[in-house]
């Protein structure tokens, strides 16, 4: 029987000249979903081509079928997120910061430092001239603006964290970091010697706003600034400064937008001209070979080489604080008031005494009068000590 079943003819071919196919045998293409192919690789499927492979596997429910391509949905956008943390990770720059060390930064704070306005801030000293007293005081203003805005937005996101009602949101953290990190853009050479100094004498028609007044809100700012900021020999080498910088003023020009030309107590007026002007000055000054700037050259040399003003002394008024529009007749009180216990031949005059924020120093003296404190050695070399301490207290009766 098995032989005459082997034995059985072969089937007919069909007129189109394609294979006959058994009624019992399904077709591949009743299988599929009409129109849709599915490629050989199930990892290229999309959403569509899975629920056509399930749908031939038996799961043909349509609640089924829908969460999948809910889930679908949510897996493309968690993809989506990810990628958009990445790229935020991947353009975020770390800075390794001298005193909080390694610091990140956004990439729009990153903007703001990559500009000629705060890359000038790397060219002013942070404690002006406070570099001449502290030899380590050489940080600048933009290390300094760094530092300030990383704890700008430590201090926003610790706000955050512990007082979710205020609602703080990401672009609030950053305008705040943003507000630290610009605070110093608007300094001139030699930080505040410029505004606090220079500008009120140069252009006396502006008004400055007193701020001073802060500084008793932050004790510890409040201290180290009357310790070292105030220091005397650094208010004196300000001074000088600021003196090179007014005989300098109307001599030195500096180009501005449209090519406009700016002196530079008027560079304040104009961005462009402004973003030139640094403590560079001071060199621009020294290494100059100009005959008109020969008196300011000259108190820059002196203060190279140490031959700075001398500083008198110090006293407390006995009655109210002296107003500062009143600082133009203590010239004159200081020298009325010379020590009757200390004999000097030369005469004082007001002329040679600056009152300089409750310091007096006497810029005449030294270098172009140096014969006063030879005249006193030579009379009686046991009494330099005695006029010594008579200089610190130059009126024991209180009279300024």
């Amino acid at each position: 029987m098995q032989g005459a079943e082997s034995e059985q003819p072969s089937k007919r071919p069909r007129r189109d000249g394609s294979t006959r196919t058994p009624p019992s045998t399904p077709s591949a293409a009743a299988g599929r979903s009409p129109g849709l192919e599915l490629h050989p690789d199930h990892k290229t499927w999309g959403p569509e081509q899975v629920c056509s492979f399930l749908q031939r596997s038996g799961f043909k429910e349509p609640g089924l079928l829908k969460n999948f391509r809910s889930l679908w949905e949510r897996k493309k956008l968690l993809s989506h997120i990810q990628r958009l943390n990445q790229t935020l990770i991947d353009t975020m720059k770390v800075i390794n910061d001298p005193i909080h060390g390694h610091i990140e930064l956004h990439p729009l704070l990153i903007r703001i430092i990559d500009t000629p306005q705060f890359q000038r801030l790397r060219y002013i000293k942070q404690l002006g001239g406070g570099y001449y007293v502290f030899p380590g005081a050489s940080h600048n203003r933009f290390e300094h603006s760094l530092g300030v805005g990383y704890l700008a937005g430590c201090l926003v996101r610790a706000l955050c964290e512990k007082q979710p009602e205020l609602q703080i949101s990401e672009r609030d953290m950053l305008c705040v970091q943003i507000a630290g990190l610009c605070h110093d853009l608007g300094h001139g050479p030699f930080s505040h010697m410029f505004d606090g100094r220079f500008i009120p004498l140069a252009r006396p028609e502006l008004k400055w706003t007193e701020v001073g007044n802060l500084y008793d809100m932050f004790h510890t700012r409040n201290c180290l600034h009357r310790r070292a900021y105030q220091h005397k020999v650094g208010n004196i080498i300000d001074k000088m400064i600021t003196d090179a910088l007014l005989k300098a003023d109307p001599y030195i020009e500096i180009t501005g937008a449209e090519g406009k030309k700016y002196r530079i107590s008027t560079s304040i007026d104009d961005m462009e001209a402004f973003t030139k002007l640094t403590d560079n000055i001071f060199l621009e000054i020294l290494y100059s070979t100009d005959p008109k700037l020969d008196a300011a050259r000259e108190i820059l040399k002196n203060i190279e080489y140490r031959n700075l003003y001398k500083y008198v002394g110090e006293t407390q008024p006995s009655g109210e604080k002296i107003k500062r529009e009143n600082y133009e007749c203590l010239p004159k009180e200081v020298a009325d008031a010379k020590p009757t216990e200390v004999s000097l031949e030369a005469e004082l005059k007001a002329e040679d005494f600056i009152v300089d924020d409750g310091d007096v120093v006497a810029p005449l003296i030294t270098p172009r009068k140096r014969e006063w404190n030879a005249l006193l050695s030579a009379q009686n070399p046991a009494r330099t000590g005695e006029a010594f301490k008579a200089r610190v207290q130059l009126f024991k009766d209180g009279s300024v």
